[in-house]
């Protein structure tokens, strides 16, 4: 029967179909084009890197490495960021691509150096430690572990993101100190804000990257979250706003 069918497909539909195949298959992928244009700015070719970012917006227009790719080729074209600082960062980026962590790691220190109070330097060095599986900047090796490398499925580029948990929403808050990448949550269930702290207490550690300053802010928004619930990932549950405000209040006195 899909013989016969097949006998009444004209010639030129055929061809039409042979075409569209050829161009789907030879058309690369949003990833691949980035890749392109993180190379091109690494060698500090930044137009050639922002038609390619481009490019690659058309062929996905929400792909979030793009965009943020992007961004950095606008703050150097804005001067908000120095060429040499991103040539550095977008060398870093490109080892990231290839799986070569500790280069990549070697080239954001180098790039925060420079600019200390760079976010998106920070968050890709984050990135790298985790997916590198690195034990020491983990903590894992405080505890006899061993980080295992693992693939980051879900990446926060901004200081927060809200994600919808059925008719619930849940935020992730960017709260740097106790590690550059340490996030706290906040959760609104049934009018009940439930704050989820990992490291509240710290500790701070030069072995965490750890920065006394950036802490202390942190504790401040914390006690700004104004939350019902605190659940701290070491000391347990704390209930009504005064307890949590009393046990932020003590790190802060440290």
């Amino acid at each position: 029967m899909k013989a016969l069918t097949l006998r009444f497909i004209s010639i030129p539909v055929l061809i039409v179909v042979f075409l569209t195949a050829v161009i789907c298959f030879g058309q690369d992928t949003a990833e691949q084009i980035v890749a392109k244009g993180v190379e091109y700015a690494a060698d500090g070719k930044f137009q050639d890197a922002k038609e390619e970012f481009e490019k690659a917006l058309k062929v996905e227009p929400f792909y979030e490495s793009a965009k943020s790719t992007l961004k950095v080729i606008e703050d150097v074209n804005s001067q908000k960021i120095k060429t040499n600082t991103a040539i550095i960062y977008f060398k870093g980026v490109s080892y990231v691509v290839k799986g070569r962590w500790a280069e990549a790691i070697s080239d954001f220190n180098k790039a925060i150096e420079i600019n200390p109070r760079d976010v998106l330097v920070y968050y890709n060095r984050g990135n790298a430690y985790l997916e590198e599986g690195n034990s020491t900047v983990t903590a894992a090796n405080w505890y006899g572990a061993r980080m295992i490398p693992l693939q980051i499925d879900t990446k926060i580029k901004n200081k927060e993101k809200t994600f919808q948990i059925g008719d619930n929403k849940m935020v992730a808050h960017h709260c740097p100190g106790h590690s550059p990448g340490s996030v706290v949550y906040l959760a609104e269930l049934n009018s009940t804000l439930v704050l989820f702290g990992q490291d509240v207490h710290g500790p701070l550690d030069a072995s965490f990257l750890s920065n006394r300053d950036d802490y202390l802010r942190s504790l401040k928004f914390m006690v700004s979250l104004d939350a019902d619930i605190l659940c701290e990932g070491h000391f347990g549950i704390y209930q009504g706003k005064s307890e949590i405000n009393q046990f932020i209040q003590t790190y802060l006195e440290l």
